[in-house]
């Protein structure tokens, strides 16, 4: 059996990252998602600012609530868009013949799996950078310590990378795209829903 390379993994992640790079619906979410974070960010630090706004520290309230808010929406985009990355790209790739494509070159199973799911993981991680701006504006404005922010946005990315790994198992398993994306998206909320009840 053939090893993973990182030849062979940096091709598969490249062919990947071109293929969803050259779709427009990709480009217009993340101009949508901007906008949305951003006025989302900006209602949220105005409405606190309001709250006491001789002079009071409704601007410092502001912050914390923003970045919690943000949090909540990068957190759902893990949950909910995601899956989408993954749910439909083996089974895709095979209705629409371009897997058999791949598999003919020496690129093996687990290279072409690994690949397809750090492709959709950094495309899932392009959102999180999209939001930056304007969790470092909550960060200045609530004196949110840098060490806090890092800590829960890496629980961010490795929730995506899971949620990936679910929607990239189904679509290994079954041969329907329909399929694969709805017990994708049934795996990801029982799962929300027994951790949810865990804590």
């Amino acid at each position: 059996m053939k090893q993973l390379s990182w030849n062979g993994l940096r091709t598969v992640v490249e062919l990947e990252l071109k293929q969803r790079i050259r779709s427009r619906r990709w480009i217009w979410a993340l101009i949508g998602w901007f906008l949305v974070i951003g006025g989302v960010t900006t209602l949220i630090i105005l409405a606190a600012a309001t709250i006491d706004p001789f002079g009071g520290d409704g601007w410092r309230r502001s912050g914390p609530l923003a970045f919690g808010i943000i949090t909540l929406f990068v957190l759902g985009m893990g949950l909910v868009i995601a899956p989408t990355f993954t749910a439909t790209s083996i089974n895709g790739d095979r209705n629409g013949g371009t897997l058999a494509i791949v598999q003919a070159t020496r690129l093996s199973a687990l290279e072409i799996a690994t690949g397809k799911l750090i492709a959709a993981w950094l495309t899932s991680a392009v959102f999180l950078v999209v939001a930056l701006p304007f969790i470092a504006w909550s960060m200045v404005l609530g004196s949110i310590s840098l060490w806090q922010v890092v800590v829960c946005f890496l629980v961010v990315f490795v929730l995506v990378a899971v949620v990936c790994a679910i929607g990239l198992g189904w679509s290994a398993l079954i041969s329907r795209p329909a399929g694969s994306t709805a017990l994708t998206y049934v795996a990801v909320v029982s799962l929300t829903i027994l951790s949810t009840g865990v804590m």
